[in-house]
């Protein structure tokens, strides 16, 4: 390995990782010469630990995001496809294998992502001297080395002093996710956490872990004893190992709170530790201290954007291409003002099967403030718009709301209901496309605005296709729903 490449040592102090050897691969070594400089970074610990050298997220990434920081990204099979499923948030990568670095800016190349940096260097050392107090959206450690031998569980990363240090990295509001499939790890690990007072475990009641529901393995029944990850954590490989062997993989969430136990992430200020039992209604949003404050609220229709999103650049949307609800949400405190109240909430179906790929979304939307109302796709009846007018009406009728944005092209559903709000005095503004939101457009009432008009809501222009915009070669105008829908329907 050329020196250059090295990790540099002075500090002779207990690490928690090994030096491992091992060649790059062509591919890899090719990805490493040409990719690295631009995704990654090797960080020096040689300097002075007084001296200020925190880390330019926003410069880095090239926008104003949430961060993750995953700490011990191996070969990068969980940590891109995390990144693909939140184009949101901003993730940061710690891992001193070389070999797996490579791996990864393959996988952030194959997958198109532009979400995701790489820091090659000991994560408490970027913890300590590169990352800024309450910078973090979240922290993940997913199977760190267990050294399950009595004397090395000092080089356990998970101890009292870095849980703190860990815990002071991220914002009020945001989590420290652990994963490990050793069981006496995964004691300590809990007990260091429960200790720590500036976190709250998020786990049911009477139990230990953070449970997932109940899912039969490809190859054998489910055990009944046991704990399987959540359905939102990808599974890795040392699961399937874990598997092979026996063992029992356990999670554990905490959520990094404010002393009287509100938090605050990236603008919005949630009450924190609902129960599950607790509705979308009662949560996400604690009220203004003003008396007199506006109250804004923000209802988006998932399915319907979603929808109309694809139909305007006529193919399945990448991340580069869709909305950024984080400067969404800063656009909406805007429109409550200093002292208003701006409550924001997502409504989506979530069919069966898609429980994997939808829950990264689900909780990138939480970690900026959102609430999610989500709702199993039965049938093609099972419509979430009902549900959407009954929180505007709920918040209508508990609460001085003074104006609802609502993100939906589907007028048969909004335009009445909305025109009444407006003729009860509460101001309604549609955001959305133009060329999906007629309703709106013709409405006397309701203002519209386009989505793309919101500062910062979009990477990149969109390429929008429609029958006003055809190329002289012409262009497909895919289907809004699946053929076979008609069949379903008929059930």
């Amino acid at each position: 390995m050329p020196a250059s490449d090295q990790l540099p040592h002075r500090r002779r102090e207990v690490v928690s990782f090994v030096h491992r050897g091992g060649r790059m691969t062509d591919g890899q070594a090719h990805a490493w010469d040409r990719w690295w400089p631009r995704y990654g970074r090797t960080l020096d610990d040689t300097r002075a630990p007084d001296t200020e050298f925190a880390l330019d997220l926003t410069g880095w990434f090239g926008r104003d995001a949430p961060v993750v920081l995953e700490i011990g990204s191996g070969m990068g099979e969980s940590t891109a496809a995390l990144a693909a499923a939140a184009p949101d948030v901003d993730h940061l990568a710690v891992e001193v294998y070389q070999p797996g670095l490579a791996q990864l800016l393959m996988r952030i190349r194959e997958l198109g992502l532009t979400n995701l940096r790489m820091l090659r260097a000991d994560a408490r050392m970027v913890l300590r001297d590169h990352i800024r107090a309450d910078a973090l959206a979240g922290i993940r450690i997913y199977f760190p080395d267990p050294w399950p031998k009595r004397r090395h569980h000092k080089r356990r990363l998970v101890q009292p002093e870095f849980v703190a240090l860990a815990a002071s990295r991220i914002a009020p509001g945001g989590t420290l996710h652990l994963a490990t499939d050793w069981a006496h790890y995964a004691e300590q690990m809990r007990e260091v956490c429960d200790a720590e007072p500036t976190l709250c475990a998020e786990r049911p009641p009477g139990q230990d872990w953070t449970p997932r529901p109940p899912f039969a393995h490809p190859a054998r029944p489910a055990r009944s004893a046991g704990f399987r990850p959540p359905a939102w954590r990808p599974l890795t490989k040392f699961e399937q190992r874990a598997e092979a062997e026996g063992r029992d993989v356990r999670d554990l969430i905490y959520r990094r709170i404010r002393p009287g136990g509100a938090a605050s992430v990236r603008g919005m200020t949630v009450i924190e530790h609902q129960s599950d039992a607790a509705t979308q209604s009662d949560a996400t949003v604690a009220s203004p201290s003003a008396p007199n404050a506006e109250r804004v609220l923000l209802v988006w229709d998932a399915p319907n954007m979603d929808m109309s999103l694809g139909s305007l650049l006529g193919a399945r949307p990448t991340s580069a291409f869709r909305p950024r609800f984080d400067a969404l949400g800063r656009w909406l405190l805007g429109l409550a003002g200093a002292e208003g109240f701006a409550e924001a909430c997502v409504f989506t179906n979530v069919t069966t099967g898609s429980t994997d790929v939808v829950r990264p979304w689900v909780e990138a939307l939480r970690n900026v403030g959102f609430a999610v109302f989500a709702k199993p796709k039965v049938t093609e009846d099972s419509d979430i718009d009902s549900d959407m007018l009954d929180h505007i009406e709920l918040r209508r009728t508990t609460g001085e709301l003074t104006h609802v944005v609502v993100a939906s092209g589907d007028g048969r559903a909004f335009r009445a209901p909305l025109e009444e709000l407006v003729a009860a005095g509460v101001g309604v503004t549609v955001i959305g496309f133009r060329e999906y939101a007629t309703f709106a457009l013709a409405s006397d009432v309701i203002e519209f605005l386009d989505l793309e008009d919101i500062g910062g809501v979009f990477r990149e222009p969109l390429p929008r296709m429609t029958l006003e915009n055809l190329p002289d070669e012409g262009a497909w105008l895919p289907p809004f729903r699946s053929l076979r829908s008609l069949l379903d329907s008929r059930r």
